[in-house]
């Protein structure tokens, strides 16, 4: 798929997965310093808005 919107739209069961691991390593993200490689092959919106806000605050998604 090569729409962002339409898979985006389409994407519940991946963002529902990705909130059941981040819940399982809520402690661990926030260790986690320095950056953080998204190599998924969605928009990146699960990332950003999922697990950037877990990890420490000076980390950064690449």
């Amino acid at each position: 798929m090569d729409n962002r919107e339409e898979y985006s739209e389409a994407s519940d069961m991946q963002r529902r997965d990705a909130q059941e691991v981040v819940d399982e390593f809520i402690d661990e993200l926030g260790k986690m310093h320095g950056s953080c490689i998204d190599i998924g092959c969605g928009p990146g919106n699960i990332t950003k808005e999922l697990i950037l806000p877990k990890l420490a605050s000076d980390a950064t998604i690449v």
